[in-house]
């Protein structure tokens, strides 16, 4: 069975799933109440992360995605999680892996980690900035960017392994609409958008790919 998602511009209450043209396909009417359009109203993400500040001021310094120096923190920082953290980033001082960022991002996200630990709400980073060695390592598909065009590569992502696996890493829009609805999500996804770090809207819009557990952040410098 296929399913196809179709944006309604009524704001009804929730999600609601209609079959249509019998068993072979059935649509799925996506209401204005879907959390992506409540918690991100403005669709900041709509387009490329290359408009993004943090792409924009490293691209002026001649900083290539994938490519940045660890080992500079204008580029590149640690921020202390840990579970999952690939050998390719160790932080000196602990001798073990760390997940890293764009210092204006960590910023944003120590704080919008802090206001998920006050308020109890679960996560697990599973993914922060990736070299280009390290991009292209993780194969091809859907939701797998090239080296070089990812916004992980620049440091302005991270990913939640609790919410990839709502969804078991389907980058369809039928279950990631679902997995929207999950308290998981619109707990982490709200407090995010506090801090400027959004599940961009090209990736929570239920057009071609989408990813609940993928955000960005789009703030300042």
């Amino acid at each position: 069975m296929s399913n196809k998602i179709i944006n309604t511009p009524y704001l009804l209450k929730g999600l609601t799933f209609g079959a249509s043209g019998g068993a072979a396909n059935s649509v799925v009417y996506l209401s204005g109440n879907d959390p992506s359009l409540i918690i991100n109203p403005q669709k900041i993400g709509r387009s490329s992360y290359r408009k993004s500040d943090i792409w924009k001021s490293l691209k002026a310094r001649e900083i290539k995605n994938g490519l940045l120096d660890q080992k500079d923190p204008t580029q590149l920082v640690f921020i202390g999680e840990t579970k999952g953290a690939n050998k390719l980033y160790i932080n000196p001082q602990t001798k073990k892996p760390e997940y890293m960022l764009h210092p204006s991002a960590a910023k944003a996200w120590f704080k919008w980690r802090d206001e998920m630990n006050s308020k109890g709400i679960a996560y697990r980073v599973s993914s922060g900035y990736r070299s280009s060695a390290h991009q292209g390592g993780l194969g091809s598909g859907s939701t797998v960017a090239s080296p070089g065009s990812s916004p992980h590569g620049v440091g302005g992502a991270l990913d939640f392994g609790n919410l990839y696996g709502i969804v078991g890493g389907v980058g369809s829009p039928s279950p990631n609409a679902q997995g929207r609805l999950s308290k998981q999500y619109q707990d982490i996804a709200k407090a995010g958008a506090n801090h400027f770090w959004y599940n961009p809207w090209r990736l929570a819009d239920s057009r071609g790919v989408d990813e609940i557990w993928h955000f960005e952040y789009w703030g300042p410098l």
